[in-house]
């Protein structure tokens, strides 16, 4: 089973790093949030019953990327940046989506 969550305010509180200015965001604000009680052993736990953890964020894939090795989550990646996603299909999640699908797709292929 695949399983998606939300990255800021699902797995994430990162409300004052969001707020502040984005020079402050790439160099440390990012990272000024923390995982909310219980997620990292949540997420261990789903991995370990074999199920795939997948993000979804509007996020920027670069910082994303950087959040989810900050925190060592046991997760997977499936779409485009987030400004390319804006670009080509408002609904992000839809693409997000029909990625991880192919993905999937291959990956059961090999």
């Amino acid at each position: 089973m695949n399983i998606f969550f939300d990255l800021d305010g699902t797995l994430t509180d990162s409300g004052v790093g969001v707020t502040r200015c984005l020079q402050h965001y790439v160099e440390t604000g990012m990272f000024e949030n923390e995982l909310y009680p219980g997620v990292p052993e949540g997420l261990e736990s789903l991995a370990r019953d074999g199920h795939r953890i997948w993000v979804v964020t509007s996020k920027y894939t670069v910082y994303a990327d950087r959040i989810v090795d900050h925190f060592g989550l046991p997760v997977r990646w499936g779409y485009g940046s987030a400004d390319e996603l804006r670009e080509a299909e408002p609904d992000h999640l839809a693409t997000s989506m029909r990625e991880v699908c192919r993905i999937i797709t291959r990956e059961g292929k090999s």
